[in-house]
């Protein structure tokens, strides 16, 4: 069978005498009577353009006419579709019809019939186009009178997943019809003459333009303009002739169209034919709505609606990639029975319980000394600090618990359980150090969070300390910026008065350590100093070394040395391969990383494959994630200074939800392509469904997966502390800022999004190298080596504090 011309408009049979002569070349004239086969404009062999050479006529429409031809420079066959006169001479019309060309040449999907480009021969403007060897669907339900309900599925579907990749691009049909819709040889339909429609130039009586009023919508017919809910309603009368054979209205004129669309109702198509499923029913005529916002909202969701194989498995079968109107409107429910909804929620409950349980007798917290609130022990460090001399009232402080790390590595290296749980419980050394800081002035730290810690802000003023106390309020820690103050001639203490001072805060016997010479320099400035080493009565088999300092009779550096600290101490400088050879190396891969990020984010931008929509809710969620971490973690202060921590928070979100724009429109479409199914209820999640319940059965499965997960993480941690076998685990890791209120619990939830950020980074990574390497094994290998080097960097270097 011959194709059939794409035509927009009324059909009509095009009387030229005249064909258009090719380049360099006269007019043909051709006879008055046309001989039995009429070659159009060209006969067959005629070059165009210097590159297409005709084969055939294969039709003419409202557009003009249709010819085959061989486009040499490619070598493969192209339709090539010759524009009327009217059109040619209209400059506005020419205007718009390249601006919709252009977007009709980015619409790149198997159901859409492609648009190559626009050339133009003595005058006469043609486009190139796909060549299609097949019929139109208008000659075959003339042969078939309809098809089979399966059949119809299936041709419908291809039409709307090609009509959803046209809208998605801002391409409206304008005139969808059987005979703008070809099925080629192995089956496969292609939509034809896409935003063509509106320059027909098929003007009909009621002033309506473009369009073929059979297939036209009612705000069409009445010139309330098109929408893609019109193309919807002529995608319903397309999907109505399918399954029936004919047409639900009939009309000789655009108004009598208009009135019949406007007035009555169309008859079911399972009244006209039988053997139509219910859903199908409801569809059509759901699409067939007269007010445009009753209609399905989109082709997507045309396609999620109808019966059979979920459209994900079609989009992926086809080898697309489904957008994310379709993740959002696939067939899956996720409902699951009332039951066994209940056993999960019950399974969720008994593993945190059970967590919970593990978690109390398996931590720190539990497991050392810890009956003093941290507000009790900043209020025991301020008395100490009275009775060391420093009785001054701070303008701001600040505190927090902090482990000791080389104590943790010493313990974690013991092969005898039961001494690590006697030295825990002893609480000397202490294992966990209550770290306090305070300030005659505000404490503005420099980091982007506004967080204060050990080192930030730096000690600058006079009167600013540091000090750290075990858990039950003894002294181990001390530092003070000395205060440049007028010698009134009151007495001054001795040092011996001092240091006993000093050791009594720390709760030692000074007569049980000998005097030696000190080893260490302080950081602040002072004009004694004096070192002991000795024992203590808690603790009589570990040597201590004490060191400390004063500056005009008061005490401004107290440090206790413990042999984990001399031994970490005594490793000399950092190699070469630490000092700068790791560093530059992370650099590289976290510029590369980023840069590549940008340039993916553009080209799925660009290219229309990206959820923009979702990106942009993702970094919102970023941004208000950091935003919140710096509201409950920073040190806010009463003063002017808090604009500056405003500044920096606001700073550090915007780049947070930078990062996460980034990373969500480089990895989703990634993701939406080769796990389509695991990313419905994300979509649907992010795009405000909460009550989905898709969504609900995932968080619920979710939730009880993580608290299994958690149970299983510690097993080695009970393993370790009954049986000694796994001493690399024999405790488990604990927030420690969750000690200090409900605001610091918030900001340490929020802080957790910053894991998202990271493992988003590792993803993007393992894409580059994916993209770099081209086979997925070698470049899980390289991802692993280099998270391998990282992380072993992260442990063996000292926390920042």
């Amino acid at each position: 069978m011959s194709q059939q011309p794409p035509g927009n408009g009324p059909e009509f049979v095009d009387d030229a005498t005249e064909s258009v002569p090719p380049p360099g070349g006269e007019p043909a004239r051709r006879d008055a009577l046309r001989p039995l086969f009429d070659h159009g404009m060209f006969d067959p062999g005629t070059l165009i353009a210097g590159r297409y050479r005709i084969v055939a006529l294969v039709g003419r429409g409202g557009m003009g006419e249709v010819y085959r031809a061989d486009d040499l420079q490619l070598g493969q066959s192209v339709a090539l579709k010759f524009l009327p006169g009217g059109v040619a001479g209209d400059e506005a019309a020419l205007a718009r019809f390249r601006a919709e060309v252009r977007l009709a040449r980015e619409v790149s999907h198997p159901n859409v019939c492609r648009v190559y480009d626009i050339g133009e021969v003595a005058g006469q403007h043609f486009l190139s186009m796909e060549f299609i060897d097949g019929q139109d669907l208008a000659a075959l339900v003339r042969s078939v009178g309809r098809f089979p309900q399966d059949r119809a599925i299936d041709l419908a579907g291809q039409l709307l997943s090609g009509l959803a990749a046209a809208h998605d691009r801002g391409v409206l049909h304008c005139d969808l019809k059987l005979s703008n819709i070809m099925v080629d040889g192995r089956g496969r339909l292609r939509i034809t003459d896409f935003g063509l429609a509106s320059f027909a130039a098929d003007v009909v009586d009621g002033g309506v333009v473009g369009g073929t009023p059979a297939y036209m919508a009612p705000e069409q017919l009445g010139g309330r303009g098109v929408t893609t809910r019109s193309d919807i309603y002529s995608a319903g009368l397309v999907l109505y002739e399918l399954f029936t054979g004919r047409l639900p209205f009939s009309g000789d004129s655009p108004a009598e169209h208009l009135r019949q669309r406007s007035e009555i109702t169309p008859p079911a198509p399972s009244s006209v034919v039988g053997g139509i499923a219910p859903e199908v029913d409801r569809l059509i005529l759901r699409c067939l709505e007269i007010d445009p916002r009753d209609r399905p909202p989109s082709a997507l969701a045309v396609l999620a609606a109808l019966p059979g194989a979920d459209p994900l498995d079609r989009a992926v079968a086809r080898g697309e990639t489904p957008p994310p109107e379709l993740l959002l409107e696939a067939g899956e429910s996720g409902r699951i029975r009332p039951r066994h909804a209940a056993l999960l929620l019950g399974a969720f409950f008994v593993a945190l319980a059970l967590s919970v349980i593990v978690g109390a007798h398996q931590g720190l917290v539990n497991r050392v000394p810890f009956d003093l609130t941290p507000e009790v022990l900043a209020n025991r460090g301020e008395r100490l600090l009275g009775e060391l001399g420093h009785a001054e009232v701070p303008a701001d402080r600040a505190w927090w618990f902090h482990p000791d790390v080389g104590l943790l590595k010493k313990l974690r290296e013991s092969r005898a359980p039961a001494r690590v749980e006697e030295a825990l419980a002893r609480g000397f050394p202490a294992v966990v150090l209550f770290r306090y800081r305070s300030s005659p002035g505000d404490l503005i730290a420099q980091r982007e969070t506004g967080e204060v810690t050990w080192r930030d802000p730096p000690l600058e003023a006079g009167g600013e300390l540091r000090m750290s106390l075990d858990t039950v309020g003894r002294l181990n820690y001390l530092e003070v910026m000395p205060v440049r103050r007028r010698q009134d001639g009151a007495p001054v203490p001795d040092e011996e008065t001092v240091w006993a001072a000093l050791f009594g805060a720390a709760g030692l016997e000074i007569d049980s350590f000998t005097t030696t010479t000190p080893r260490w320099t302080p950081r602040v400035f002072c004009e004694a100093r004096s070192a002991w080493t000795g024992t203590s009565t808690e603790a009589p088999d570990l040597e201590l070394r004490v060191e400390a300092g004063a500056e005009s009779g008061r005490p401004v550096y107290f440090e206790i040395f413990y042999p984990w600290d001399e031994e970490q101490s005594s490793r000399g400088t950092v190699s070469w391969i630490r000092g700068w050879l790791m560093p530059l190396a992370i650099t590289v891969v976290v510029t590369a990383v980023v840069l590549s990020t940008l340039f993916l984010a553009y080209r799925n931008v660009k290219s229309r494959r990206g959820d923009i929509r979702g990106a942009w809710r993702f970094a919102i969620l970023g941004f208000i994630a950091t935003t919140g971490e710096w509201l409950f973690t920073a040190n806010h202060v009463a003063s002017g200074n808090e604009l500056i921590l405003v500044r920096r928070g606001l700073s550090e979100a915007l780049v947070s939800a930078a990062l996460c724009w980034l990373f969500y429109a480089t990895l989703e479409p990634y993701a939406r392509r080769y796990l389509p199914h695991s990313m419905v209820s994300w979509t649907r999640l992010l795009n405000g469904r909460v009550r989905d319940a898709l969504v609900g059965r995932d968080v619920l499965i979710a939730c009880v997966l993580g608290q299994v997960l958690f149970l299983l993480s510690m097993l080695p941690h009970v393993l370790a502390r009954y049986t000694g076998w796994l001493t690399e685990s024999w405790t488990l890791p604990a927030k420690w800022d969750s000690l200090l209120g409900a605001g610091r619990i918030l900001g340490e939830f929020f802080e957790l999004f910053a894991a998202v950020i990271f493992f988003a980074g590792v993803f993007v990574l393992m894409l580059l190298l994916r993209i770099v390497l081209r086979r997925p094994w070698p470049a899980a290998i390289v991802l692993f080596l280099i998270l391998t080097v990282g992380w072993s960097r992260a442990f063996t270097s000292p926390p920042l504090e």
